[in-house]
């Protein structure tokens, strides 16, 4: 996944795909949303995509993901 256009924390980013990501800034790195909520949850960083049930990708409640 490539990202196409830049965004400041907590703002949208797009991906080539025409994706919509929201990114947050964590221990000097950058990370998408639902990866946060997956840690918190679970506590474990997750080393690949997060699929959302319902496909729409800014719904990152934990039961959506």
């Amino acid at each position: 996944m490539m990202f196409m256009e830049h965004a400041p924390i907590g703002g949208l980013r797009r991906t080539n795909d025409g994706g919509t990501y929201r990114f947050f800034a964590l221990k000097g790195g950058q990370h998408q949303e639902a990866k946060l909520v997956w840690l918190y949850h679970t506590g474990h960083y997750p080393q690949t995509a997060i699929e959302h049930i319902n496909g729409k990708r800014m719904d990152c409640r934990f039961k959506n993901l």
